[in-house]
């Protein structure tokens, strides 16, 4: 920050806040994955959440990612990123799926 005006300067602490704001979310991401067997991390891609979240489905790289986490990723609170209003097709034919599970249990 060597001969920073003090627009410089302000923009310099505007990028430090965006970064801390996008670790925090990050540290949160990764309290919601479930441990492997070996009980360290899944890979998963942050962008995947992120464009999940957003409702850009055709960028998501790895379309399981849901599974990972042991929350639904729309639950989490990502500050800097504005939330989907629709319920992706593929979540609604899943949580179909386990209704039906669920009530043939219940009639057996």
């Amino acid at each position: 920050m060597y001969w920073c005006t003090e627009i410089c300067r302000q923009e310099f602490f505007k990028t430090l806040e965006y970064i801390r704001e996008r670790y925090r979310i990050l540290i949160e991401i990764y309290k919601h994955l479930k441990k492997n067997e070996y009980g360290s991390f899944p890979k998963f891609d942050p962008d995947d959440i992120f464009c999940y979240y957003e409702g850009k489905d055709d960028e998501i790289q790895d379309k399981n990612f849901q599974d990972l986490f042991d929350v639904d990723i729309l639950s989490l609170n990502i500050s800097h990123l504005k939330k989907r209003t629709d319920i992706p097709k593929v979540w609604k034919e899943k949580k179909k799926e386990t209704e039906i599970e669920i009530e043939t249990e219940m009639e057996e």
